[in-house]
């Protein structure tokens, strides 16, 4: 499906707020990362190098989901987003209600995840 350009518009608009939702959640592993470190008897050392971890694997995973993505993989990068439960069928309804149909049946052929390992 094409977007209209209002539509591609609002497509960037989705896939911006996704990465805001998935940098949260990043930020969420790492504060519980560093809570569960009060409790357990970790060497400052293993909390540094599980939080590197963490931060390295997210920045490959956004690399590559969200960088360099052209405005003509917009519907299957939405439909992705959809599917990984990024973005909610709530969020959908701003692409109007034909390109929400659309996604829905692309998301459809989906069993589980689109990203199984995220970060």
């Amino acid at each position: 499906m094409d977007f209209t350009k209002s539509q591609k518009k609002t497509a960037r608009e989705l896939i911006n707020k996704a990465l805001q939702n998935e940098s949260r959640e990043c930020l969420e592993k790492a504060e519980a990362l560093l809570q569960n470190c009060k409790h357990n008897d970790l060497s400052n050392y293993q909390i540094c190098v599980d939080l590197s971890n963490l931060i390295t694997n997210f920045d490959k995973y956004v690399a590559k989901r969200y960088d360099g993505l052209p405005s003509s993989y917009y519907f299957t990068a939405i439909i992705g987003l959809y599917v990984d439960e990024a973005l909610t069928g709530e969020d959908l309804d701003a692409l109007g209600e034909a390109a929400k149909a659309a996604i829905l049946r692309g998301a459809g052929i989906f069993d589980g995840k689109i990203f199984t390992e995220r970060f």
